[in-house]
């Protein structure tokens, strides 16, 4: 049960599809070679929240499943530093940030060795509260205790991006793809910081190579680079949501919609968002793409509604 779960481990600290897939498996093979293994549980909770974020699972369905995990693991040991983390996270995806952030504390007090309870006190709740330099010295002690992560590399890169500290943010996700030249996530975000410089031809490239690690069609690819020839970085995100719009979390058609100024659709798809509770409304209050609808009553009300 110890060797699957340190495998389940291994595979989500990756956070990608793939890898989360995999962890997945082996998370369910330690609990059935062990069905009193907290940590399993712990491990399988974690899977569900994370594949919200990393592999499109509907929170229909992953918020019940990571809940019903996090129950398992204070059932039979309320008192491991990944039961109060467990907690915190069923509270991230409630709204509740007061508890969220008491409960991660407490989890930190029992292991401040733990990279990934660090990690997202960093960018879940001290960064979505606005509290740049806390979410700075926060992440920079999950980097050190696992300075090889890209995905702890990447979280590093995106707050000094909501921080408008733009070439700090890309030397954070050059310094990242070191690590891992495949890890798409920081070749999109390293897009972003380039983008937020207006080097557009940049922040293209980056976007790009994002994409082809994802395996995108060589034909989606030309469609892309054809929409920024014809009509520059607003074309490529046109181009974008027109060909993705199916697949998109509604928080992201709603970011790229307030990007193009489209301020409705925005709107419509922050509702939609707000329905299906998808946890990437975190990032409202940050999230620099929706400044041109920020000042908006409709904006704020969103705000409270989420608790930010």
């Amino acid at each position: 049960a110890y060797q699957a779960y340190v495998k389940g481990r291994y595979f989500w600290r990756l956070k990608d599809r793939a890898s989360l897939a995999k962890a997945r498996k082996f998370f369910t093979e330690a609990i059935a070679q062990d069905p009193n293994y907290a940590l399993a549980y712990a491990g399988l909770a974690d899977y569900y929240f994370s594949g919200i974020w990393y592999a499109n699972l509907p929170p229909a369905e992953a918020i019940p499943n990571g809940k019903a995990a996090v129950l398992k693991v204070l059932e039979l040991d309320a008192g491991l530093p990944e039961a109060h983390d467990g907690r915190a996270r069923v509270a991230e995806m409630e709204w509740d940030w007061e508890t969220a952030l008491q409960e991660k504390e407490k989890a930190l007090a029992l292991d401040p060795n733990n990279a990934s309870v660090w990690q997202g006190y960093a960018f879940l709740l001290l960064n979505a509260a606005g509290r740049t330099e806390d979410a700075l010295a926060a992440i920079r002690r999950a980097q050190e205790l696992d300075p090889l992560s890209p995905n702890i590399g990447t979280d590093a890169g995106l707050i000094l991006t909501n921080a408008k500290r733009y070439d700090e943010a890309v030397a954070a996700f050059r310094q990242t793809l070191e690590l891992d030249a495949r890890y798409s996530d920081a070749y999109y975000n390293l897009g972003v910081a380039y983008e937020r410089q207006d080097k557009d031809a940049e922040a293209l490239a980056a976007y790009l190579e994002a994409e082809r690690l994802k395996s995108t069609a060589a034909t989606t690819l030309a469609a892309y680079r054809a929409a920024f020839a014809q009509a520059g970085i607003k074309g490529f995100w046109r181009k974008y949501i027109e060909l993705n719009n199916e697949s998109l979390p509604n928080y992201w058609k709603a970011a790229i919609r307030a990007q193009l100024d489209e301020s409705e659709p925005a709107f419509v798809s922050l509702e939609k968002a707000f329905a299906a509770r998808e946890p990437l409304l975190v990032n409202l209050k940050s999230d620099y793409r929706f400044d041109s609808i920020r000042n908006h009553p409709r904006f704020a009300g969103l705000l409270r509604r989420v608790n930010l």
